[in-house]
């Protein structure tokens, strides 16, 4: 065991199919999240959650080589994960799908070593870039990222039909 590992109670590791469920609980608690911030767009979480969210985690585990998801845990529990992409389309070569801390473990630098582990992630695959889009009021997710070294690139704007 590493020294590192005897010292800090958070392990990085990458998901797998049996971590569906735990990553469903903790993926529902961001929507959970989303759904008092969203003003704009409030029907966007309005339907059964994990409906929206196993063809998500069905990806990542039929196209290892185009998607990636890592958890954080602490003996044994999950506290939170990263979803990672290579993109086919859009500003960037790579995206950060989806990052999630469950509210004891923020503020303890869990998310930024999630997303460190998917940035490696990326370059590990020859990305030079990866972009994250987040809902326009979700301040905290904009200071996390620009605290982490994100720069503003593009503003979406959204109008109903």
């Amino acid at each position: 065991m590493r020294s590192d590992e005897m010292t800090d109670p958070v392990q990085l590791r990458g998901a797998r199919p049996d971590d569906t469920e735990a990553l469903l609980h903790l993926w529902t608690g961001l929507v959970t999240y989303h759904r008092t911030l969203e003003r704009v767009r409030p029907s966007r979480w309005s339907g059964p959650v994990e409906e929206t969210l196993r063809p998500l985690l069905a990806q990542v585990w039929a196209a290892p080589d185009r998607y990636a998801l890592f958890i954080a845990e602490v003996a044994g529990d999950r506290i939170g994960f990263v979803r990672v992409s290579l993109a086919d389309d859009g500003p960037c070569p790579a995206r950060i799908d989806t990052l999630f801390v469950g509210g004891a473990f923020r503020g303890k630098r869990v998310g930024f070593r999630l997303l460190e582990r998917a940035c490696a992630w990326c370059r590990e695959r020859d990305a030079t870039e990866v972009c994250v889009e987040f809902i326009a009021p979700n301040d905290l997710a904009r200071e996390f990222y620009e605290h982490a070294g994100f720069l503003p690139l593009l503003s979406t704007f959204m109008r109903r039909l």
